[in-house]
């Protein structure tokens, strides 16, 4: 048996490379390579290295675990032509900074197996949830949860807990190894696990359950793989337009009820007349209604200066990034603009008062954001709440919709910047969530893939898993009234965590302090 010594005496060169080592293990856990049973153990090197070290030093070794395992998962982002090195340092360092606080904590901790197995995991959850509330810097992409996302059985907890719950048991795990390695304590290892089966058990039973529907939806979403180059040539974008229309038709012949077409498939809508006036026609010829994503430029009658603080777009204009529903009948219904925008590239904060230095952005496109969510109605029982892009991730920002009535989540995405990376793979992993945590389908409109359909329990039901393939998918989706208690209750592990910590703050001060 692996036997962990004291670690007083080992040279701060060897902890950083342990702190480096679980950095590539948590790496390893994401697609690709998708070693997700990794994540169980990924932590044991990092809490290994910060045992018996100063608050500076365990800091240190957090925020290097942080920039290691954050620059090798964000690895896709230098496909985007803007973005340098000194653009991925910053990102890392931020990213490092979560687990830096984790690890200082860490090494304040009582050494009590209490403490190590419970504190830990919860202050982890709270880090976590932070870093999904930070305002313009609230970035949720690539969790600790992540890592369990083909793990269907583990991942029903999130209808509990959200994804914090998986979260807590994934670091919960680590610790008690830990524990079992260090003082050779086999109890709170079994403990531990035994908890883990359990769920996972419950879990696989709750698969094994088929919900009742209380109806079936037959939805198929085009995937056009528009390349970048088309878009910058009248030709290119009527190739792209082409492609749309003869892949509508095809999927047409599959009767569904709805089509999707991913995010900015259109360009300038409905301001472009003959493009408008190509999908009416279309949509009238195959008799069935399309959600489509477009990018839409509206007139800004008012002068910025004066009136508003929202940003211009080109010409005087005011851009959003928007999804359209068009019925057969031609009525086009009021568009659904993106709310939450990707800051530095569809935004830039604190405008007007920040003036952001060109060496960090060298361009920025000036979105305007929605200001309300738009539910699409397409018949008395089948409401859609469409999303745009990385809005999936935000899962404050999906529960709301299914409140408002929508019982299926269209997400509309574009992630042709990035290759054949693993990002658009990783994406779609919030999706997935999403879908279980509030028990809702949610299908993946995707420009370059992979195009996927959830069920409301995170399965997948069709998915065009070929990165850049043009064809279409479609499935019968079932759709349910039940609800979780997570969506009830969003985010109270969360809340719990932090007045667990804060209660336990108070007791150690309290007995710090408390007369001999």
């Amino acid at each position: 048996m692996i036997r962990i010594h004291s670690m007083t005496s080992l040279p701060f060169f060897w902890r950083t490379a342990l702190a480096g080592l679980s950095g590539f293990l948590f790496f390893l856990c994401l697609p690709a390579p998708n070693q997700g049973w990794l994540a169980w153990i990924a932590l044991v090197p990092l809490v290994w290295a910060c045992q018996g070290t100063t608050l500076r030093q365990a800091m240190i070794l957090g925020l290097l675990y942080g920039i290691i395992s954050h620059f090798l998962i964000f690895f896709w982002i230098f496909h985007v032509p803007q973005f340098h090195w000194y653009h991925a340092c910053i990102l890392a360092f931020y990213l490092g900074l979560y687990p830096a606080v984790w690890c200082g904590a860490l090494a304040l901790l009582p050494k009590i197996q209490f403490y190590q197995l419970l504190i830990a995991p919860a202050f982890w959850v709270i880090l976590d949830y932070f870093r999904a509330h930070a305002g313009f810097l609230a970035f949720s992409w690539g969790s600790m949860a992540y890592t369990q996302h083909e793990n269907l059985p583990i991942l029903q907890i999130m209808s509990l807990t959200g994804e914090y719950g998986l979260t807590f048991l994934l670091i919960a795990i680590n610790m008690a190894a830990y524990i079992f390695l260090s003082k050779k304590c086999i109890k709170v290892l079994a403990v531990t696990l035994a908890v883990a089966m359990g769920i996972w058990v419950w879990g696989f039973f709750s698969l094994t359950h088929t919900p009742v529907a209380s109806q079936t939806v037959n939805i198929a979403l085009v995937q056009p793989s528009i390349l970048l180059e088309e878009r910058k040539t009248e030709a290119g974008l009527e190739h792209s337009l082409q492609r749309l229309e003869h892949l509508t038709q095809s999927a047409a012949q599959q009767h569904p009820d709805c089509i999707v077409w991913p995010e900015t498939a259109l360009r300038d809508f409905p301001k472009n007349t003959d493009q408008a006036n190509r999908i009416k026609k279309l949509v009238k010829q195959i008799q069935i209604p399309i959600i489509f994503g477009a990018s839409e430029y509206e007139k800004y009658a008012l002068s910025p200066d004066l009136q508003t603080n929202q940003p211009v777009g080109i010409y005087g204009t005011l851009a959003y990034n928007s999804a359209f529903l068009l019925f057969p009948n031609g009525t086009l219904e009021k568009p659904y603009r993106k709310q939450r925008l990707v800051p530095f590239a569809e935004y830039l904060p604190w405008q007007p008062w920040c003036k952001w230095p060109h060496w960090l952005i060298e361009k920025s496109y000036h979105i305007t954001p929605g200001s309300e969510p738009e539910l699409m109605i397409l018949d008395s029982e089948l409401v859609v709440a469409p999303i745009i892009c990385w809005e999936n991730l935000f899962a404050d920002f999906i529960y709301p919709l299914v409140k408002d009535g929508a019982n299926i989540i269209v997400q509309l995405t574009n992630n042709n910047h990035f290759g054949f990376s693993a990002a658009s793979r990783q994406h779609n992993i919030a999706s997935q969530f999403r879908a279980i945590e509030n028990r809702t389908p949610i299908v993946v409109a995707s420009n370059t893939g992979p195009s996927i359909i959830f069920d409301s329990q995170g399965r997948t039901l069709a998915v065009l898993d070929e990165l850049f393939q043009e064809n279409f998918i479609h499935a019968l989706i079932p759709l349910e009234d039940k609800r979780t208690f997570y969506f009830n209750h969003p985010d109270w592990l969360a809340w719990v965590c932090i007045f667990w910590i804060f209660l336990n703050l108070i007791l150690m001060i309290v007995r710090h302090y408390k007369p001999r």
